[in-house]
């Protein structure tokens, strides 16, 4: 069984995507590193995505809250 033919431009493209992967994880694992770090940053992501969700359900629970009273002033009182 015969191999293929080795194209050396191909080894080379494929060594510098390698070089650029390489490069791009380290990159990202030190920034991943930086901001772990920084106290404050965690803290206004929390508040930035935990806040809003917690408003949202808080909006919700009032809208329903709502329209039950509303609802039951409508209903008619039961016969005796």
């Amino acid at each position: 069984m015969t191999g293929f033919p080795r194209d050396s431009a191909y080894e080379t493209k494929t060594a510098e995507r390698k070089r650029n992967l390489d490069d791009c994880f380290e990159g990202a694992g030190i920034w991943a590193g930086i901001q772990v770090r920084d106290d404050t940053k965690i803290w206004f992501f929390l508040l930035t995505t935990l806040v809003p969700i917690a408003l949202a359900w808080l909006l919700v629970w009032s809208v329903v809250s709502l329209v039950r009273w509303v609802s039951r002033g409508f209903q008619k009182p039961a016969a005796k």
